[in-house]
C-alpha cells in the first residue's frame, strides 16, 4: 500500500480507495476471490470493518467498510493476511500490513 487516495463516509458505510505499488505491466491481480473481511478501517475514531473490494485501476482499489464501533487511535487502512490472497499479477501476496493517513 502507498497511500490514500480517497475518503468517504457514506450513511452507515466508509469508502476508501488506497493507491499499491503496481505498473500498468505487473498490475493488481484479480481480486475476485479476495476475502474483503481482512481488511478494516479506523477512521475519526471508529473502527469499520471490510465488506467488498473493488479494483478501479491497474493500481487503485476501492474498500468499502461498515459495523463501526469506537477505537481511539490514528487513522488508518490494515489487512491480516492468514492466509494473503491479495495479490499483484506476478503473484506476489501482499503481506500483513497497515497504512496511516
Amino acid at each position: 500500500m502507498v497511500s490514500v487516495v480517497d475518503v468517504q463516509p457514506i450513511d452507515d458505510t466508509l469508502e476508501i480507495v488506497v493507491q499499491f505499488n503496481t505498473t500498468p505491466a505487473n498490475p493488481l491481480g484479480n481480486l475476485s476471490a479476495t476475502n474483503p473481511a481482512k481488511w478494516s478501517a479506523r477512521w475519526d475514531g471508529q473502527r469499520w470493518s471490510g465488506v467488498e473490494i473493488h479494483s478501479l485501476t491497474y493500481q487503485t482499489v476501492r474498500f468499502i467498510f461498515n459495523s463501526a464501533v469506537p477505537q481511539a487511535g490514528a487513522n488508518e487502512v490494515a489487512y491480516t493476511n492468514a492466509p494473503s490472497d491479495f495479490t499483484d499479477s506476478q503473484g506476489h501476496l501482499l503481506p500483513a500490513s497497515s497504512l496511516s493517513f
